[in-house]
C-alpha cells in the first residue's frame, strides 16, 4: 500500500548533561577528534557524537601564521587536539591542536615588535586599568591598547564597570587580537568575539551556490572598519 510504519525511539541523550563528569573530556587533556567544518576563524572538531569543539585559527598555525585553516586541515581529517576549556553553559569547547599548542604559547617571542602589532595579531597581554567603557591591556612592546566594551560579553553585574573589573582584574594576562591600529591608538578584541561575530555571519547571503566559504572572506578582513563601514 506503499506505506511505512514507523515507531517512536528513545533519543540519545544530550552529551552535554554527562559531559562534567566525562573523564574523556577534562581541561588540559588531550584527546582523538574528527574535522566537521573549516570557517575563516577556525576549525570544529567532533570530539564525540553531538559534541563538538573549536580549534581557533591561531591554534592552527604550530608557531606560523596561516590565514584560513584549510592551509593545514581538511575537513574529515581525524586529528589530536588538546581542551583548553570547556564552558558548559555556553556549551562551547576550546581547542588546540596537540602539537601545536606548546609552540603557540611561544611563537611571538622571536618575532619583530612590528610585525606582530598589526591588525590580527593575536597576543596576550596583561590588564593596566580600566575604565566604563573599556579595560586598558598592556601589551609586549610596552605599548596599550583599548578592549572596548562594545568587544566583551558581560557577566556579573549591570553596571559595565563593575562588571570589567570581576572579569579583568588588573595584572590579568589575556589573550587579545588587535582590531585597528590608528596611530597611536590600539583598539582590541577577543578571540571569542570574533568568534561569536562571524558565527552570526548569514552563509547564504555570501554563498555563490556553492559548498565552498571560501566566498565568505577572511573574518579578520573586517578588522579597523568602523561600525559604519562594514
Amino acid at each position: 500500500k506503499e506505506r511505512i510504519s514507523l515507531s517512536l525511539r528513545r533519543a540519545e541523550e544530550d552529551p552535554w548533561n554527562t559531559l562534567p563528569d566525562d573523564p574523556r573530556f577534562v581541561e588540559g587533556r588531550t584527546c582523538p577528534g574528527v574535522v566537521t567544518k573549516l570557517m575563516p576563524f577556525g576549525a570544529f572538531v567532533e570530539l564525540a557524537p553531538g559534541l563538538e569543539g573549536l580549534v581557533h585559527v591561531s591554534r592552527l598555525g604550530a608557531g606560523r601564521r596561516i590565514h584560513h585553516p584549510s592551509e593545514v586541515l581538511n575537513e574529515g581529517d581525524r586529528i589530536e587536539v588538546s581542551i583548553l576549556d570547556i564552558d558548559t553553559e555556553r556549551r562551547r569547547i576550546s581547542l588546540s591542536l596537540d602539537n601545536s599548542l606548546g609552540d603557540m604559547e611561544n611563537a611571538g617571542e622571536n618575532e619583530d615588535n612590528g610585525d606582530r602589532l598589526r591588525p590580527g595579531s593575536v597576543l596576550r597581554g596583561t590588564v593596566d586599568g580600566h575604565r566604563d567603557f573599556g579595560v586598558f591591556v598592556r601589551l609586549p612592546g610596552d605599548v596599550t591598547g583599548l578592549l572596548h566594551v562594545s568587544q566583551i560579553e558581560l557577566k556579573g553585574s549591570s553596571q559595565s564597570g563593575r562588571a570589567l573589573y570581576r572579569m579583568f582584574p588588573p595584572g590579568k594576562s589575556i589573550e587579545v587580537v588587535i582590531r585597528s591600529i590608528e596611530g597611536d591608538r590600539i583598539s582590541l578584541t577577543l578571540p571569542e568575539t570574533l568568534a561569536r561575530e562571524a558565527e552570526q555571519v548569514d552563509v547564504s547571503d555570501y554563498s555563490d551556490g556553492g559548498g565552498d566559504f571560501g566566498s565568505l572572506g577572511d573574518v579578520f578582513g573586517t578588522l579597523g572598519l568602523d561600525p559604519s563601514e562594514r
